[in-house]
């Protein structure tokens, strides 16, 4: 009843995408709840906070704020027709808003967008950009730059650079030179990243390198059942981790957000098909093949907590997917945050 009164949504989405009812009532419910949040979000930064960011990972939910704040910015015409007079605001104040994070963000960074030479996660990887902050920086950079281009120029410069420092290390694996430098997994956010600074720095020899690394990084999808095998290097096959694999599906996500091909696209629906394939009905991994074996018997509740939180939005484009949605979001004590939501947003 609430959306069905925006006039701007039904222009938006149903004569632009022909959206298939379930998804498109899913992503309402998504944007209902998304919208209630949001004052209370605002407000948070505006008093100086930073309401995402907790202890663990740290500098990814840093992240994540930013993320909510573009998704935030592209539905604002929508978010204002919600909310009440006092509730509404401008897009130059969403973008001193982005500004304000990134610059907060960007405090934990070293000159080339490191910490300290380490990966986001603090994990010593090898040479590689930091996935999540990097892409998410490029894609605030493309909102800000009219605004504030003077002051986003040394992140620009500090981005660029550890691309450059990354890069190698990408094209050796996309041109067989190396063995996978690190799960397979982070690989996709690698190349997302790689394939939105072509774009950004007009640099076009990166777009051939993501696109070369995401050719063999394609390979390894099993052609029969639709899971990549969790381990690095071609001439192993331990098997599928049902545990892990939603990351991996998570990571296609975010590729397939800023590069829609369709083939990656079906890839990404047989995982996800895989996946509910894999599960006992209260929604848990199938444990008895998981390659990593890590598996441990979760209570219900929190275990459709730990699968909200992961879960990729792609699952909501079948029958099946959405039916495990709404289990998880039947059974979990918490919502999804609001950096989850807002990815969900962001794809669609």
């Amino acid at each position: 009843e609430f959306y069905a009164k925006s006039t701007i949504i039904q222009k938006n989405y149903q004569s632009d995408f022909n959206m298939h009812r379930e998804v498109f009532s899913y992503l309402n419910s998504q944007k209902k709840y998304f919208y209630q949040e949001i004052p209370k979000f605002l407000e948070s930064l505006t008093n100086g906070n930073h309401p995402l960011v907790r202890a663990d990972d740290a500098l990814l939910y840093q992240f994540h704020e930013v993320d909510v704040l573009l998704a935030l910015l592209k539905n604002l015409d929508e978010y204002n027709h919600s909310q009440a007079e006092n509730n509404k605001i401008s897009k130059s104040q969403i973008l001193d808003h982005i500004f304000q994070s990134i610059t907060y963000a960007f405090k934990s960074l070293d000159e080339n967008s490191f910490i300290a030479g380490n990966d986001i996660d603090g994990k010593s990887y090898a040479v590689n950009f930091h996935f999540y902050a990097n892409m998410i920086s490029m894609l605030a950079f493309m909102e800000l730059k009219d605004s504030h281009q003077a002051q986003i120029q040394e992140f620009i410069t500090r981005t660029k650079k550890g691309v450059l420092i990354a890069k190698p290390t990408i094209e050796k694996y996309a041109t067989y030179q190396i063995k996978a430098y690190r799960g397979l997994n982070l690989i996709f956010f690698d190349i997302s990243t790689l394939h939105l600074a072509s774009e950004f720095f007009n640099e076009l020899d990166w777009e051939i390198i993501a696109k070369k690394a995401l050719e063999r990084l394609m390979k390894r999808f099993d052609p029969e059942e639709g899971y990549m095998p969790d381990n690095r290097d071609e001439d192993e096959d331990v098997g599928p981790s049902t545990s892990y694999f939603v990351y991996t599906m998570f990571t296609v996500s975010f590729l397939l957000r800023l590069c829609p091909v369709n083939e990656l696209g079906d890839k990404l629906q047989r995982g996800l098909d895989w996946m509910m394939r894999s599960n006992y009905p209260n929604g848990q991994m199938v444990d008895i093949y998981d390659e990593r074996g890590r598996l441990k018997p979760y209570s219900e509740s929190e275990f459709a907590t730990i699968s909200l939180f992961n879960r990729s939005p792609l699952f909501a484009c079948s029958p099946g997917g959405r039916e495990m949605i709404q289990y998880w979001e039947n059974h979990a004590t918490k919502k999804s945050d609001l950096g989850t939501i807002a990815n969900d947003i962001n794809f669609f």
